[in-house]
This record gives structure tokens, C-alpha cells and sequence, in this order.
């Protein structure tokens, strides 16, 4: 039998990879820059995908589902008093936010109109039937109150789930042009999955990288719902995640994601997998 020259064999794995390499990186676009390939610049390989799928907030958003919102006859003490002062105050000085209608009433004002302590109206507004965000008004953060279901989340609300899982996992704040790239992307999703899928994306980043990049090419030929125009395509590839790509290419994230589940989850659990496979987005809400 012929001996192998593992010396050989191990000189021709290191140089072929360094040339797979150097042609790579020279038709690589890092981080948003071109980057040509620098010899004493040290490789770095895209991020080693970690295979995790998460569907913990889709469950959590069908439980909510499930759950009936309480009516006035369920509430008592301060709870019943706070939902008629928050029903009696929308139908008086109604406000349109995140595309519902709310109204503003502070805690202190809260406090005052109950006849409790401030720190106890904190409490009393967490929870079914009511849902609550802060916006600024005026320079000044204001409290806004409505009366809705449990699973009512508005678009804002996925998007602020979603930053904060930015902050935690790229260890920086968005930007308020990104935050609203994530409406976006909460928007151009199927209801209730939207952060699972984020988060998907996010742990997988190099697969989806590989799904945008067969977009790309596509679109170098015909272009794609957003642009039908090949000539204003190019081929990148960010080796970090980036919330303007994941915009551009949200429908690619949402492929992905129903292909994980597909993959992972076994339709011996239809509880969780029938819901997300058979869910759509609607095509007019896909807009950039």
C-alpha cells in the first residue's frame, strides 16, 4: 500500500484555503465597506452559527390570545376605579398613538382621582386589561393608558422587545432611524412571531447571510418586490448583524425562520408548529 504524505496533504489544505480566502475577502463587503483583501490583516470568519430556534414569544402571544380580556364587573377596588377613570378619559381626550387610541394620565394624576399613593398606581396599571407605554410629549415623558386585550401589543411594543435584545446581544443602543426599521420589520411580519424571529436571525446570522446573498444574485437579474430594477443591486455580505440589512432582506429572515421550524419542530406539537407554518403575512404590509 502507497504511503500518504500527510506533509503534502496538509500543505495543500492550508494553501487552497488561504486562496479560497483571499478570493473571498476580496469579494467581500464588511460591515457595510468594501474591503479588499490586506495580507497582514488577520481573517476573521463569519460568526459560527449557534442552531438555536426560538419560539418561547409566539407561545407566550397565542397563551395571550387565549386569554379574554377582564371586564368591569372582574375588577374591583382601585383596578375598577383606575378602568373607569381610563375609559372615561379616552372618550374625553382621546389621543391616537402607535396607531390606537390611548390617553394620557400621569401617576400622579392617577393618585389623586383614586385616592391612593402613587407608587400603588404604578402597580395597579400592569396587567389585563390594560396596556401602558411612555412617549415623550412635549419634551416631557408622558404616560399613556388604553383598555385592550392582553395579546394587543402595537407595532412599537415588538419593536422595543426587539431593541432590547439588540442592546443585550451587540452590547450598543439602536438608533432611532433602526428603531424604526423595526416597526418595519414587526409590520412585515406574520403576527406574534416577530421577536423569534429576530432573535433567530440573530444567533444564526451567517445562514442568513447565505439566504440574502441567493436574494442578491436574484436580483442582479430581475431585481425584487421592492426594486424591479437589477442595475441598483449588489452582492454583500456583512460579517456582523446589521438592522438596515435585516430590513431590506426581512422576507429572507422570515423564510429562513419557517424553514428552521420545519426542520426542528416535529408536528407531533401542534400547538406551536401548526400556528407558525400556517401563518402569512399579508403582501401589502411587506413595504420597506
Amino acid at each position: 500500500m502507497t504511503a500518504i504524505n500527510h506533509t503534502f496533504v496538509a500543505e495543500w489544505l492550508v494553501n487552497s484555503t488561504t486562496h479560497a480566502k483571499t478570493l473571498l475577502k476580496a469579494d467581500m463587503i464588511a460591515d457595510g465597506e468594501k474591503a479588499p483583501y490586506v495580507e497582514d490583516k488577520p481573517w476573521i470568519f463569519p460568526a459560527v452559527p449557534s442552531g438555536k430556534l426560538y419560539t418561547t414569544s409566539f407561545s407566550k402571544h397565542l397563551k395571550d390570545q387565549a386569554e379574554p380580556m377582564r371586564q368591569r364587573h372582574q375588577l374591583s377596588g382601585a383596578r375598577g376605579a383606575l378602568y373607569d377613570l381610563v375609559a372615561e378619559q379616552t372618550k374625553i381626550a382621546s389621543v391616537e398613538v402607535e396607531e390606537r387610541t390611548w390617553c394620557r394620565l400621569s401617576c400622579k394624576d392617577i393618585a389623586e382621582e383614586l385616592g391612593i399613593h402613587s407608587d400603588y398606581a404604578r402597580k395597579i396599571y400592569q396587567g389585563n386589561p390594560f396596556r401602558h407605554t411612555v412617549k415623550m410629549v412635549e419634551g416631557r415623558k408622558q404616560l399613556h393608558l388604553r383598555i385592550a386585550s392582553p395579546s394587543d401589543a402595537t407595532l412599537e411594543d415588538q419593536a422595543r422587545q426587539m431593541a432590547k435584545h439588540w442592546r443585550t446581544y451587540r452590547k450598543k443602543r439602536e438608533t432611532n432611524d433602526e428603531f424604526g426599521l423595526l416597526v418595519g420589520m414587526a409590520r412585515s411580519s406574520p403576527t406574534g412571531m416577530t421577536l423569534d424571529i429576530f432573535r433567530t436571525v440573530l444567533s444564526n446570522w451567517t445562514p442568513f447571510m447565505a439566504g440574502a446573498k441567493v436574494a442578491q444574485f436574484k436580483a442582479l437579474e430581475e431585481g425584487d418586490y421592492f426594486d424591479p430594477n437589477p442595475e441598483n443591486f449588489e452582492v454583500r455580505f456583512l460579517r456582523w448583524p446589521n438592522i438596515a440589512f435585516m430590513r431590506r432582506f426581512w422576507y429572507v429572515a422570515v423564510d429562513m425562520y419557517k424553514m428552521h421550524v420545519q426542520w426542528a419542530i416535529s408536528p407531533k406539537y401542534p400547538d406551536v408548529y401548526d400556528p407558525i407554518v400556517n401563518r402569512r403575512v399579508k403582501r401589502d404590509q411587506i413595504a420597506v
